[in-house]
Parts: C-alpha cells; structure tokens; sequence
C-alpha cells in the first residue's frame, strides 16, 4: 500500500479538546502521514474551550474510508465520545477501523461503551487502546506517535 492510502483519523465534535486536536494533527502531518479531521458535529465545531476548527471530512466520507485507517485519535472525554455514538454510524466507522487493525489514541475511554458497539481491545494485538497524556506530555507523546505510525505504514507498504 501507498503511503497516501493509510489514513490517520482524528474525531472532531463539539467539546472536544482543541489542543490536543491540533497537536496530533501537526505532529502527524509533520511526520508525513495523512491525517484526516472528521467532523462529528457540522462543518465548523467549536471545541470545549470555543477554538472552532472545520473539519477535512465529515463522517459519512470517513465512514467510506475506515478500511484505510492506520489510527483513529479521540481527543474528548468518554460523555463526549459516548454522546457522539448516538449515531450508528461512528460505530460502524469505529468498528470498521478495529476489523483493519487500526490503532485507538484517546483521551479518555469507557470499555464497557466500547464493548457495546462490538469493540474489545485485545492487549497481545497490535491494535490497541492508548490513553493519551493530558498535560504537556501530549506534545511529546504524540511526535512518539508519529514515528511509531510512519514505521507501521512503511512495513504494510513493503508487505
């Protein structure tokens, strides 16, 4: 696979967290990999401290492609992320980039809400749930991120 059909998706929606967004999504992109913000709520959402940011994609294109995910970024709460799974179709987008081994950087997470749209994260598999840092560790967790995801995408375009 090209480097430009593995995508690395950051959900956006109301009261997500602005500064961790725009980290992820420059360490990312600065890394070389394509990053995709998916809007959950509109086309121009304000996050929980009123920094609106207008999304690359709204969720029914980001549904079209989960299959291409390599990572999927949550940077909300669990209410929040729970609250945007009002609509089947994150699930189905969630479940979708589980099934292609994509892996889950979030703020915060409820494994029980998770279970309940079919996702449990096997610890041995490469696709696991992280939990991000809230301070400024972020930054650096985050450009960590970045080298560790540009090495996974060169190994599945060799493969």
């Amino acid at each position: 696979m090209s480097k430009a059909e593995r995508i690395v998706f950051i959900l956006w929606g109301h009261h997500c967290h602005e500064a961790a967004a725009t980290i992820f999504v420059t360490a990312l992109r600065e890394a070389g990999l394509c990053v995709k913000v998916v809007g959950l709520s509109g086309q121009r959402i304000a996050g929980v401290y009123g920094l609106a940011l207008t999304p690359d994609i709204m969720l029914d294109q980001a549904l079209r492609l989960a299959q291409r995910a390599i990572c999927v970024v949550s940077p909300c709460d669990a209410a929040s992320l729970r609250r945007f799974g009002n609509d089947p179709r994150l699930g189905d987008f969630l479940r979708e980039a589980h099934t292609n081994h994509a892996q889950f950087v979030m703020g915060e997470a409820d494994p029980a809400w998770l279970a309940s749209i079919g996702i449990v994260f096997v610890p041995e598999k490469s696709n696991a749930r992280i939990l991000y840092p809230k301070d400024a560790g972020v930054m650096h967790y985050a450009q960590t991120l970045a080298h560790a995801l540009v090495a996974v995408d060169r190994k599945l375009r060799r493969d």
